[in-house]
């Protein structure tokens, strides 16, 4: 972030601006920085409440990156954004407006330009990688479906690792919910149906709130609302449970089950070892976990309830 904010410094000194000239050029530039680097502006309200958001929800100001990237406050305040582009794409003459923006309305046009052809950068990167990755056969698929839970990600054999990161999660997410449909299994089925049993509303309290609760957030989060079962494993949130993930750190939980799970010890650690990076790595064997948890917990219920009508037979 530090480098990323000297190296902005020095073309603007280049080009004879200063802070004392040229003040929202550099705090703009700041802003830039931040955002880039996942230290985004969270709202005032949110603000207010930092400590007790940052004991429920895991790096908010991460989160609010996300979103001010993808541009979602700019689509939210359409009027200030409009005019922002018909100032600077159309040059008429807007009188400027006060009150909150959006990320990208909030920026000098020089910076705004920066932050264009670093996500066109990005994003060419990414399909060089894809396109090389496909013509040699170094991957075997990629998914661009949005509406997938996929999205995003390179597969090979039974790992996948998501190019895009937190971005695709929150495309997916929007898009899966303003389409109203999911793709799952090699189909596409309307949410509420079949794979996309979850409503629209589960969708969005799944990948934005309890996806992101810390570890202690999300084990009461369980608890309280979703029967005492983990919300995305079905596994039963017993005691045991509850010690094991407050007292072993999820990475170390991950590290042992990556190398354990994979058949060359190096290819377990070199997955621990991305996703430290914050490479978004996941493997087929974890979804079959999942879905054994989630049939394991179907026969248990299936057998309460016939004991439960059995019992109360005469």
């Amino acid at each position: 972030r530090v480098s990323l904010f000297l190296n902005g410094v020095e073309k603007l000194q280049q080009e004879g601006k200063t802070f004392e000239n040229s003040p929202e050029e550099y705090k703009s530039l700041a802003r830039v920085c931040n955002e880039w680097t996942g230290h985004g502006k969270t709202q005032k309200h949110v603000q207010m409440a930092s400590e007790l958001v940052n004991k429920v929800i895991w790096s908010p100001k991460m989160l609010a990156s996300t979103f001010n990237i993808l541009g979602l406050g700019d689509l939210v305040r359409p009027f200030s954004t409009a005019k922002q582009i018909g100032r600077d794409v159309f040059k008429m003459n807007i009188k400027e407006s006060g009150g909150v923006k959006g990320f990208y309305s909030s920026l000098t046009p020089k910076q705004r330009s920066f932050m264009r052809k670093e996500i066109f950068r990005a994003l060419g990167t990414a399909s060089l990688l894809i396109g090389t990755g496909m013509l040699t056969g170094a991957i075997d698929d990629f998914d661009f479906d949005p509406r997938s839970s996929g999205f995003g990600s390179v597969t090979k054999g039974d790992v996948s690792v998501n190019l895009f990161g937190r971005f695709a999660s929150a495309m997916r997410i929007f898009v899966q919910v303003l389409s109203g449909q999911k793709k799952a299994n090699n189909g596409v089925y309307n949410i509420g149906e079949k794979y996309g049993s979850k409503t629209a509303g589960d969708i969005i309290y799944g990948g934005l709130i309890r996806g992101k609760m810390t570890p202690s957030a999300g084990m009461a989060s369980d608890i309280l609302i979703n029967r005492k079962k983990n919300y995305y494993t079905e596994e039963r949130v017993t005691p045991l449970y509850v010690a094991k993930n407050l007292a072993v750190p999820m990475s170390l939980q991950g590290t042992v089950k990556d190398i354990f799970q994979s058949d060359e010890k190096l290819v377990g650690l070199a997955k621990t070892i991305s996703k430290s990076y914050g490479a978004d790595v996941k493997d087929k064997k974890d979804y079959k976990e999942i879905l054994q948890n989630k049939k394991d917990n179907k026969r248990a219920e299936r057998l309460k309830n016939t004991l439960n009508r059995a019992n109360k037979k005469p």
